[in-house]
């Protein structure tokens, strides 16, 4: 129809709209807009909009969909993989906050009831999301078929879970919050792939102070380094296996710790429990290359 016809409509149909036909009259250019109610229009009216997602990409979704895991849900998560039988509560009571939230659910789980491909790969974006909150890293596991850090990926994303869970002990202060070295995690990795990407020393970047900022790369960065790497001028890259072990024992150390300090005065920091785990592995390693006693020297 023509403006014409759209405002004859508009005044004929004043008893529904409530606004008299004079008023439009005087109005330039009237439109009627449908505007939401404070009770109607919820904080979550946006997720509530979006239903299942469709056209958002996995990290897109992640960002939606990490903020749902509380430290109730979180609670529930067993080590191990996502679609487990240890982790059946944990998938769901996460489901259920998605549901909750205006979240179609329907393509997450099979007609049996368990868990989907896709409804695992949601749950394992949303995890690594929550546990690292770097959107880049999520994406790159997620909406990237190409990408240099896939082994270092593949660890973050087993232990995703742990990590998370243990964020989330830090921010309510049920352990010590200087345990939460994720901004340390993250700066280590993007130096990994700054030196991959760059052809260059690793251990010549710890060394750099950066352009822009003119800041150093911070001791304990510089140790979480060697999570990833071993030898002395951090060439070696450990595998997948090994450093899933590592990051699970750092968060099992963490976990211990506390917000208070001991009796003593005494408290394990961070650093302690990175000490604590590469120290280990550099022994065990050390002890492997020693030849075997015994027979003539």
């Amino acid at each position: 129809g023509t403006a014409g016809s759209y405002l004859a409509e508009m005044k004929a149909d004043a008893e529904n709209h409530g606004i008299a036909p004079e008023v439009i009259d005087r109005t330039p250019k009237p439109m009627l807009v449908r505007v939401y109610s404070d009770d109607a229009n919820a904080g979550n009216m946006a997720a509530k909009s979006q239903g299942q997602g469709l056209g958002m990409s996995p990290g897109e979704l992640a960002r939606q969909d990490a903020p749902l895991f509380d430290s109730s849900i979180l609670s529930l998560f067993r080590p191990g993989e996502v679609a487990s039988a240890d982790n059946r509560d944990f998938v769901r009571a996460f489901v259920g906050k998605l549901q909750q939230s205006g979240q179609d659910v329907a393509g997450m789980m099979t007609d049996t009831g368990a868990l989907s491909p896709a409804g695992r790969s949601r749950i394992q974006a949303a995890l690594m999301q929550a546990a690292y909150g770097d959107a880049d890293l999520v994406a790159e596991m997620f909406d990237s078929i190409d990408t240099d850090i896939r082994a270092i990926g593949e660890a973050l994303k087993a232990v995703a879970g742990q990590w998370a869970n243990m964020r989330d002990s830090a921010r309510v202060g049920a352990i010590d919050p200087q345990v939460d070295i994720t901004d340390n995690l993250i700066g280590a990795v993007r130096l990994i792939q700054k030196s991959r990407r760059d052809r260059s020393s690793l251990l010549d970047l710890v060394n750099q102070r950066d352009i822009e900022t003119g800041e150093a790369v911070s001791d304990l960065t510089a140790m979480v380094l060697r999570l990833f790497y071993t030898g002395p001028n951090l060439t070696r890259a450990v595998g997948k296996d090994r450093l899933t072990t590592e990051l699970d024992q750092y968060v099992a150390g963490a976990m211990q710790t506390s917000a208070d300090a001991s009796l003593f005065g005494d408290r394990v920091t961070a650093y302690d429990v990175l000490q604590s785990i590469i120290g280990r592995e550099q022994n065990a390693e050390d002890h492997s290359r020693q030849p075997e006693s015994g027979g003539a020297p």
